[in-house]
């Protein structure tokens, strides 16, 4: 336990927060385990959109974790995955709902299929599953 309390003072020490500009792109990287889930907003300047991932340049903005306890355990994968779009929404709306479009990561297919009409082919999802996510 000291070695990861260790590490994370290491990690909180070593991140530099930006201020939000909104003349940049905000984007909101999310991951969730069957134990917690993540989320990562940064932004970027539109220039950089061009380059390649390793030569864009990102600035912090936002970190949030958190556990899923009780029933939340029991949540399909797809709906952790989408549970931690949502926090980051609803937590840091501020920051993404500036009346411009963010862009949203995930390492989940289903997710990417589910909100993209390109991947979807024009198919609508149920609507009782959409209102989960």
């Amino acid at each position: 336990m000291l070695a990861w309390e260790n590490t994370r003072e290491m990690i909180k020490n070593a991140v530099t927060l930006a201020i939000l500009d909104v003349t940049k792109i905000q984007c909101v990287y999310t991951d969730a385990s069957h134990m917690c889930w993540s989320v990562v907003i940064t932004q970027i300047s539109p220039m950089d959109l061009d380059r390649s991932l390793h030569e864009q340049s990102y600035q912090p903005l936002m970190f949030l974790t958190g556990r899923f306890n009780g029933a939340s355990k029991n949540w399909p994968i797809v709906d952790k995955e989408g549970f931690a779009i949502l926090m980051a929404v609803k937590r840091c709306g501020y920051m993404l709902l500036t009346g411009k479009p963010f862009h949203i990561f995930t390492d989940h297919q289903n997710l990417i299929n589910i909100f993209s009409a390109d991947a979807r082919g024009g198919v609508d999802i149920p609507r009782y599953r959409a209102d989960r996510l």
